[in-house]
């Protein structure tokens, strides 16, 4: 009989009155790869928490290695905080880039305090330690020289060091199709046949069934069905598989260039050398995720570049012409453009009050707007408050409030990150409503498995500038 190494028993957890997970049940075994894909989002970050942090429940129990260590019953659990020895790989969570390989997998553990470091004799334990999982990676290696897959595998390595059975796969933002991704997941295969456990996850179906032994939907806090590997078909799976075919149909792009990137050199930016077109939509896609906060300064215009010229409908970029033109959109703008303290119809208006100062003198202009967009929005537009409001609603204030804006050029940064098969597909038709309308959008992302969906071309970013383009159509998804 094989080993359960993690589970949870009915699981109830209420934060702020909603309950993020909801009677939710799941085991895992030693060895074993299991896929988890959050229809809705809901209880996502609540289940990670819950796994690394161990974090006080409602309801239930979990067992990590046989051993109870959390359980509504305070009296039956181990403080909250408590380690489990769970890993935990992520994009957001990376590594030390200035300390080598080794470094990052030994001396970053924890209970490590060994003061005088011989890195000779650290990479030659890393050498032993990657033959016997079968890594190859050389120790000595910098960590902000790797690429995205050997940056995760390097983070996997250093939970098998820590002692970790269990390791979490979160927001690998590897799509489905590249070669990284496969490189990523015949390691985690390596690592599962030594015994190691993993739950991947992931809102890619197909990324997920590529590597898991099985795959567990989630939907409103609770596991809603378990899929073997055995039965992996596209009748059982078609409910959680997004198809970017079902998008909106987007008008042609015009031919006049609106913003020019003329070798442009900036921090991590080397040379960048592009147009984007009236109403086109061009994907900048950054595997490594090196230039976003870059191109943020740059077209947030908080910083000029190093070399090179950026132009805004053929003027070059400065704070008043720039200021005038351009949106940015930031990646999940719900927690950083968002104004809790304000109603949502302050909310809406406020980017429009920059070039109409007077919004804020009177309220029949800003009725004007609540009529003329409560068909968009709803009757959300009314609520003194955003907070509680649905992810939905939430993205209608942010997208509607530079629609209103009325800009010439929309930067877009990761805009489907974190989100849900139907957020996906509502955030596609507020795109959409910027490309009828004929505005330039530049989206930048680290992955394109939703990005290339909306987008006209992608411009490939490698080390040395932007190394490729590609041309992209609506491809159609699983039938």
């Amino acid at each position: 009989m094989r080993k359960e190494v993690f589970r949870a028993d009915s699981v109830t957890c209420t934060r702020a009155g909603l309950k993020l997970l909801d009677n939710f049940s799941l085991h895992v075994f030693e060895g074993e790869v299991l896929g988890l894909f959050f229809a809705d989002n809901r209880g996502k970050d609540e289940f990670v928490g819950l796994a690394t942090e161990n974090r006080a429940i409602d309801y239930g129990r979990v067992l990590f290695m046989d051993r109870q260590v959390n359980s509504y019953n305070a009296a039956n659990s181990v403080r909250p905080g408590a380690a489990m020895r769970i890993g935990y790989v992520s994009r957001t969570e990376g590594l030390i880039g200035d300390m080598t390989v080794a470094e990052n997998v030994f001396v970053m553990r924890r209970g490590f305090r060994k003061y005088i470091i011989n890195k000779s004799v650290l990479t030659s334990q890393f050498a032993a330690l990657a033959e016997e999982y079968g890594v190859s990676l050389d120790g000595s290696v910098y960590a902000r020289d790797l690429s995205m897959a050997d940056a995760y595998i390097i983070q996997a390595l250093k939970a098998v060091v820590d002692g970790s059975a269990l390791i979490i796969v979160r927001n690998a933002c590897i799509e489905y199709g590249d070669p990284e991704l496969t490189k990523f997941q015949q390691q985690v295969r390596r690592f599962a046949e030594r015994g190691v456990s993993f739950i991947y996850i992931s809102g890619d179906i197909n990324v997920l069934t590529g590597v898991c032994d099985r795959v567990a939907a989630v939907e409103g806090g609770r596991v809603i069905r378990v899929v073997d590997r055995s039965e992996y078909t596209a009748e059982k799976l078609r409910r959680y598989h997004f198809s970017p075919g079902r998008m909106p149909v987007l008008p042609e792009a015009g031919t006049a260039s609106m913003l020019r990137f003329d070798k442009v050199s900036f921090g991590s930016i080397s040379k960048f050398d592009f147009s984007v077109s009236e109403g086109e939509c061009v994907l900048l896609w950054d595997r490594m995720d090196r230039i976003r906060s870059d191109m943020r300064s740059l077209l947030s215009r908080e910083a000029k570049p190093d070399s090179g010229e950026i132009r805004v409908r053929g003027a070059q970029i400065s704070k008043s012409s720039g200021a005038a033109h351009i949106s940015y959109i930031r990646e999940v703008p719900t927690r950083s453009m968002i104004f809790s303290e304000m109603s949502c119809l302050d909310n809406l208006c406020i980017r429009a009050a920059e070039r109409v100062p007077s919004l804020w003198m009177g309220s029949a202009r800003r009725t004007v707007i609540r009529d003329e967009y409560r068909a968009l929005i709803g009757d959300s537009i009314d609520a003194d408050s955003p907070q509680g409001l649905p992810a939905e609603s939430l993205y209608d204030l942010v997208y509607m409030r530079e629609y209103i804006y009325n800009p010439r050029i929309l930067v877009l940064e990761r805009p489907f990150i974190e989100t849900d098969i139907g957020l996906r597909m509502h955030i596609m038709s507020l795109i959409a409503m910027f490309k009828q309308r004929r505005t330039a959008i530049l989206i930048i992302d680290s992955s394109t498995t939703d990005s290339a969906a909306v987008s006209d071309r992608m411009l490939i970013v490698g080390g040395s500038g932007i190394t490729g383009e590609r041309a992209l159509g609506i491809e159609e998804g699983m039938e």
